[in-house]
């Protein structure tokens, strides 16, 4: 159930219809692989699967975790404004 300025409505897409709000977003649950392993790949049946733009999957780590990130990326030292 969603609900907005008392408005009740009983489906993702009801809500989208009447309030505009999460026109890009898509019912039913992630089916992520293994979470508690730190293993995110989507299963067979994930409502992610192949809604990507060019008929990828969605997500963060779409076709796994890849090892992981563990630091982050450096800093641009020299930075042009043109």
């Amino acid at each position: 159930m969603y609900a907005a300025d008392y408005a009740i409505f009983y489906s993702l897409s009801e809500w989208q219809t009447n309030t505009g709000f999460d026109v890009n977003s898509l019912p039913g649950a992630p089916f992520i692989e293994n979470i508690s392993n730190k293993e995110f790949k989507l299963m067979s049946n994930s409502a992610l699967k192949g809604k990507g733009r060019f008929g990828e999957d969605i997500g963060a780590y779409p076709t796994g975790n890849v090892g992981g990130i563990t630091t982050r990326p450096k800093l641009p030292t020299k930075l042009v404004v043109e």
